[in-house]
C-alpha cells in the first residue's frame, strides 16, 4: 500500500509540474462548465496512470490467487500421501509386533529351522 502511495505522490508530483494549478474559479471568471470539461481533460493522464496502476493490481491478484490454488493442491497432495504413508507404517508395525510376540514363546536352545 506504501508503495502504491508513493508512486501514485510521485505521479500527481510530475503532473503538478508539468500542469500548475489553475487560479481560483472567481478570478478565472469562467463558467463552471468550463472549468469541469478542463479539470477533466487536465487529469485525464493522472486518471489513466491510476487506471493502468489498477488494472496491473488486478492482473498480480489474479496471479496470486492461481500460485495459492496450486499451493494448496500440492499441501493437499501432500497431506495424503503422509496419512497413507502413516497408515502403511501403523500396519507394517502392527505386523511386526505381531510376529515378535508370536515367536517369543520359541526355545533359545532351538535352531531357527527347528523353530519354523
Amino acid at each position: 500500500m506504501k508503495k502504491v502511495i508513493a508512486k501514485l505522490t510521485a505521479h500527481l508530483h510530475a503532473y503538478q509540474q508539468k500542469y500548475p494549478p489553475l487560479p481560483a474559479p472567481e478570478a478565472l471568471q469562467l463558467d463552471d462548465l468550463v472549468i469541469k470539461t478542463m479539470s477533466g481533460h487536465l487529469l485525464a493522464p493522472l486518471f489513466a496512470e491510476y487506471e493502468a496502476l489498477l488494472s496491473s493490481q488486478k492482473s498480480e491478484i489474479s496471479s496470486l490467487r492461481f500460485e495459492l490454488q496450486k499451493a494448496l493442491d500440492h499441501h493437499r497432495h501432500l497431506q495424503e500421501e503422509n496419512e497413507q504413508l502413516l497408515s502403511e507404517l501403523t500396519n507394517k508395525n502392527k505386523e511386526y509386533l505381531k510376529f515378535v510376540n508370536d515367536h517369543r514363546d520359541i526355545p533359545t536352545g532351538v535352531s531357527d529351522e527347528e523353530a519354523y
